[in-house]
């Protein structure tokens, strides 16, 4: 893919270059100026250098660390950008174009709570598991922005070899296997499901993880999927019980580091996430009495079901909140209910998040496996626990909450998640590995060395200068084919000669005839003087000699010269920088001037904005 985006870029950059030109060109044959045919052909090879050398330098360019300020700029709710967004969607969120009418997305970077939605009760895919009463998991989301959108806060990909394992972060961990076959999907969608917390998948993968403690929110095949593509995924599931996750205490009562303090701001104290007061009174009134923050979860998740659970709602008004909006009205979808309880959750100090994925399937007694259609399309929440992660609970009225065991446990397992700060996912609850281990035949577990990550950058470079010398290359071709395509062949054969000798250090001049050039540029290439003479020859015949000279003859002597000269240039190789460097300068000024009409221009338009003055 990244060879893609640099065509693109390229390509770009180059259009830009001859857009310039043309308005330029347009301008100075309105002001009657003079200028040479093959300007446009000059300009663009000065705009192709500028692109390479602008693409090189950003390539090159150390990756550093997320700028926080721009950041914080294009994700904060209370931001200019966020202010632009709103009324954006006050103006226009109501119109639906052509396939619209209120369709939602729920596996992309962003997740909208919209009133009206439309599942499709068609087939996605099928599966088989040992642990079928388990969700699908396939992303988290960590902020909301007070409207109705959830997003995830910074993260980074890390790709992952076909079966490369999470290691199990504790033992109060199962390992459960789900076989996924895709039955009827779009071509390229890259979403992998998988119950619990993802410890391995069959096939490359593309994990999202926060940029600040490595913890996964994301799971993409490396590849786009189609229809007929099947992969093995293998989860843990977590073992902890009721009176396990009932012992546990909130962050505000909790010893430092027993809550990963990349958890703790991420999903507890979002400086980007809204909630609004009704949202926290209401959580205060709900949770009032429960004695732990297991029985608050359960209270909210208890007062949740007593909703009603539809996907025909109205629209939320492009001004509220529409987590408020659906406290008021009582009834709505199931982002709307994991939303609010993963608001309530935090405003009563526990981290939260939610997660879209897919409920359980129905199971096909035929194929013996689970069918997963559009409608078993879901959104829940997630609440973390010390020790133990991240624990599912269904809000959603009209499904069955999830079942924990109600007795101790494994002796010590929790104290064992809880010493080693491990997070989870999971109906029963579960954990998140902290990095992965690569299984091969003959390595067993062994993590990538340093020295493998520097060899794979290192091959990824190449790779990338050698596509880009073979674009370059393929760019020169067409351009060379192209140029002085409109002379007559033997015409073209002199010119092009001409442009080749200026590479090769002998330009020719205006007094020049096209004998006494022959004679400077056969100092050049000595061996080859009797070629260019003949070439001068057929020359000045088909151009002042009226008579048809051979055209064939013409193409043959200029294949001769055209080596010759070719040696020439790759002669002076030593002189590459220099040249660079000054094309760059006549470059830089010609994109100045542009940038002083293009300043004017864009000042005059200013002006028709500008408020009416009123005296």
């Amino acid at each position: 893919e990244l060879i893609f985006l640099v065509l693109f870029l390229l390509v770009a950059l180059l259009l830009l270059v001859r857009f310039t030109l043309a308005e330029n060109m347009r301008l100075w044959r309105f002001r009657r100026l003079r200028f040479s045919p093959d300007l446009s052909w000059d300009f663009l090879q000065a705009g192709a250098i500028f692109a390479v050398v602008v693409l090189l330098l950003a390539y090159m360019l150390p990756v550093g660390a997320p700028n926080a300020a721009i950041n914080a700029f294009w994700s904060n709710p209370k931001g200019a950008w966020q202010a632009i967004q709103s009324r954006w969607t006050g103006l226009f969120g109501n119109l639906n174009g052509p396939g619209g009418g209120g369709s939602v997305s729920f596996f992309s970077s962003e997740l909208q709570l919209h009133g009206n939605v439309n599942l499709p009760n068609v087939e996605i895919f099928r599966y088989v598991s040992n642990d079928p009463t388990q969700y699908l998991a396939t992303q988290t989301y960590d902020t909301y922005d007070g409207h109705l959108a959830w997003t995830n806060s910074l993260t980074q990909a890390q790709d992952f070899a076909a079966d490369a394992v999470f290691p199990a972060p504790s033992a109060a961990e199962t390992t459960i296997n789900q076989t996924v076959y895709l039955t009827n999907i779009s071509d390229g969608q890259r979403s992998l499901f998988a119950a619990g917390e993802p410890a391995s998948f069959s096939i490359p993968s593309e994990v999202s993880e926060t940029t600040v403690g490595n913890m996964p929110t994301a799971w993409y095949a490396q590849r786009g999927l189609v229809t007929g593509d099947t992969y093995m995924a293998q989860s843990y599931i977590s073992n902890a019980t009721v009176d396990q996750l009932r012992a546990v205490v909130p962050p505000a009562n909790a010893s430092v580091g027993t809550y990963p303090q990349y958890v703790l701001d991420r999903d507890l104290n979002n400086d980007n996430t809204i909630i609004s007061d009704p949202v926290k009174t209401t959580a205060q009134q709900w949770a009032a009495g429960a004695a732990t923050p297991y029985d608050q979860m359960v209270a909210l998740e208890t007062h949740l079901h007593d909703f009603t659970y539809s996907t025909q709602n109205g629209d939320v008004p492009s001004d509220q909140d529409a987590v408020v909006w659906f406290l008021r009205n009582k009834k709505g979808f199931c982002t709307f209910f994991a939303s609010t309880m993963a608001l309530m959750a935090r405003s009563l100090g526990m981290p939260a998040r939610i997660v879209s994925g897919v409920s359980t399937g129905e199971f096909d007694p035929s194929q013996r496996n689970y069918v997963v259609k559009g409608l078993q399309l879901h959104v829940w929440t997630q609440v973390y626990f010390a020790g133990y992660g991240w624990i599912n609970f269904e809000p959603t009225a009209s499904y069955n909450v999830f079942q924990r065991g109600s007795g101790a446990g494994a002796p010590g397992a929790g104290a064992t998640a809880a010493a080693q700060g491990t997070t989870g996912a999971g109906g029963r609850a579960t954990a998140t590995p902290r990095g992965p281990k690569l299984i091969g035949p003959d390595t067993g577990n062994s993590a990538p060395s340093a020295t493998t990550t520097a060899l794979r950058d290192i091959g990824l470079t190449i790779a990338f200068l050698v596509a880009l010398l073979l674009l370059l290359v393929a760019a020169f071709v067409v351009w060379w084919r192209a140029l002085y395509r409109g002379l007559p062949p033997i015409g073209a054969a002199f010119a092009r000669m001409s442009r080749l000798g200026t590479w090769s250090g002998s330009p020719p001049r205006r007094d020049q005839t096209p004998y006494e050039y022959a004679n400077a540029l056969g100092q050049v290439v000595p061996e080859e003087e009797p070629t260019l003479s003949r070439l001068s020859d057929l020359y000045v015949l088909d151009r002042w000699g009226g008579v048809a000279a051979p055209a064939a003859e013409a193409r043959s002597l200029y294949q001769r010269l055209r080596l010759a000269l070719a040696r020439a240039i790759l002669n002076r190789w030593h002189e590459i920088p220099a040249f660079l460097l000054a094309r760059l300068g006549g470059t830089r000024a010609r994109f100045g001037a542009l940038g002083a009409s293009l300043g004017k221009r864009l000042h005059w338009v200013s002006r028709l904005f500008d408020p009416p003055a009123y005296g």
